[in-house]
């Protein structure tokens, strides 16, 4: 378990390095990579460090082993960072109310911020 959690991160790690070194990417699909928590969490750093002029849009994360703690880490990684995420797919993870929750309150919060530019 300890290995597969520490591939799931190296994983995360690659993509987040990805992330940090190229602001054109628009859509970026994980599905069925099995990122797990650990996983999630990496990505979530590589969020939270795009560059300021990031054009990420779509973020697919279908059936990939993701729970409350990744949730909440993407969360994180989502609501520090500059992309434009119009998307976010998070189907067939291991999400309960609490992941949900954070989800929630992420959409709420940047539904809300496009809502004042509108103003």
């Amino acid at each position: 378990q300890q290995q597969r959690d520490q591939q799931r991160y190296q994983v995360g790690n690659d993509i987040k390095k990805l992330l940090q070194k190229n602001d054109c990417i628009e859509c970026l699909s994980m599905r069925h990579m099995h990122l797990g928590d650990n996983g999630a969490e990496a990505v979530g750093l590589g969020l939270a460090r795009m560059r300021h002029s990031s054009n990420l849009k779509v973020l697919k994360l279908c059936n990939a082993a993701i729970g409350d703690k990744g949730a909440r880490l993407l969360k994180q990684g989502l609501c520090r960072g500059k992309s434009p995420l119009c998307e976010l797919s998070l189907a067939g993870n291991d999400i309960g109310d609490i992941g949900a929750i954070e989800i929630a309150s992420l959409l709420i919060s940047h539904c809300g911020d496009k809502d004042k530019d509108k103003d």
